[in-house]
C-alpha cells in the first residue's frame, strides 16, 4: 500500500479507498506481520443512497506483501462490516480489493 508518490504507508489512520469510499479512524494490530488487522469506519463521500447510513464500522485485513527494493508493501485489503450487512452504497467494497503499489 503506497501513497500517490509511491511511499510506503505505516499504520495509516485514513485510506482513500476509492473516489466514493473513505476508510477512517483505523487502529492497527500486528503491523509488519503477513496479515495486519485494523478496525475503523468506512464512509460514503458522494453518491450515498438516501435514507441509509453514511458510514459503518469495519474490520480491515491487509495481505499479499510484496517487496519493491528494500521496502515491503501490502497489495490486498479485505474489508468486512463489524455489524453486517453493509449499506448498499458499499456493495462490492466489502470484499478483497487491490491496493495502490509502486511499479517494480
Amino acid at each position: 500500500m503506497a501513497d500517490r508518490y509511491g511511499r510506503a504507508w505505516q499504520h495509516p489512520e485514513t485510506i482513500d479507498l476509492t473516489t466514493l469510499i473513505l476508510l477512517d479512524g483505523l487502529t492497527w494490530r500486528d503491523w509488519g506481520a503477513p496479515r495486519p488487522r485494523a478496525t475503523g469506519e468506512a464512509s460514503c463521500k458522494v453518491g450515498c443512497t438516501a435514507g441509509q447510513a453514511r458510514s459503518y464500522q469495519i474490520r480491515v485485513v491487509l495481505s499479499d506483501r510484496v517487496r519493491r527494493g528494500s521496502v515491503a508493501y501490502y497489495g490486498e485489503a479485505t474489508i468486512t462490516p463489524v455489524h453486517p450487512p453493509a449499506p448498499t452504497w458499499a456493495t462490492g467494497f466489502a470484499r478483497k480489493g487491490s491496493l495502490n503499489l509502486p511499479d517494480s
